[in-house]
């Protein structure tokens, strides 16, 4: 009879061990759980704040970003107290590949004119009349294939861009560059000179900055 007694006894005391490491396990399993569910609300909580700001901050912070800057894409990070980062990506929009560094580009359409971007942009074109003359600004002049001929009176600071050929009579000075995609003849009392700063100031004027869709994120790519 004792030791049936000592075996139930040392049964009872193993099992109330056991149940007691049971609930100190469980116990711990639960706190765990509790906190991870803490922390992962308050992630979602600064998340959602931050893809707020971020929704509504991105085309502004696209649009004001410098448009001198030789690159064509550009990420933009928002922190909420340096805890949790989003990011987006902003995409310049440009009628031109790169600027010209000469007076005369015959021959090169392709290689200066995004043919993707001419649509957004067509709206500033001025209509080849010259009447429309500008000659104390720098201006785009813009000739289509059906427009192969242009008398110019006086001088301008212009960039001229020919979608064929192109002649140029009447009399005056284009300072700045003439890009076509065919011939170039011109009269002799025309003269064309490369003006840098009128150069960089349209391809300026014709570029822009603007949020890439679906660029937002919220990790930082390795």
């Amino acid at each position: 009879m004792k030791n049936t007694g000592v075996v139930t006894l040392t049964l009872l005391i193993l099992l109330t061990s056991s149940l007691l490491i049971i609930i100190i396990l469980n116990n711990d399993i639960l706190h765990l759980y509790s906190t991870t569910i803490s922390q992962r609300k308050i992630y979602l909580e600064q998340s959602l704040k931050l893809q707020k700001i971020s929704n509504i901050e991105k085309e502004k912070y696209c649009h004001n970003l410098n448009i001198n800057t030789d690159k064509n894409t550009y990420q933009i990070k928002f922190n909420n107290d340096n805890t949790l980062s989003h990011y987006i990506w902003c995409r310049k929009e440009s009628l031109f590949y790169h600027p010209p560094k000469k007076a005369i580009n015959k021959n090169s359409f392709n290689y200066y004119i995004n043919k993707e971007a001419i649509s957004k942009f067509k709206h500033k074109f001025i209509e080849m009349n010259s009447n429309l003359l500008k000659k104390n600004q720098d201006s785009l002049y813009w000739f289509n294939e059906n427009q192969n001929e242009w008398e110019i009176k006086g001088n301008i600071n212009a960039v001229i861009i020919a979608e064929g050929d192109l002649t140029i009579t009447g009399k005056g000075k284009i300072s700045g560059t003439v890009i076509t995609q065919g011939k170039l003849i011109t009269a002799d009392s025309v003269k064309i000179v490369y003006k840098k700063s009128t150069v960089n100031n349209i391809v300026r004027i014709y570029s822009y900055w603007q949020y890439a869709e679906k660029s937002w994120h919220d990790f930082e790519p390795l």
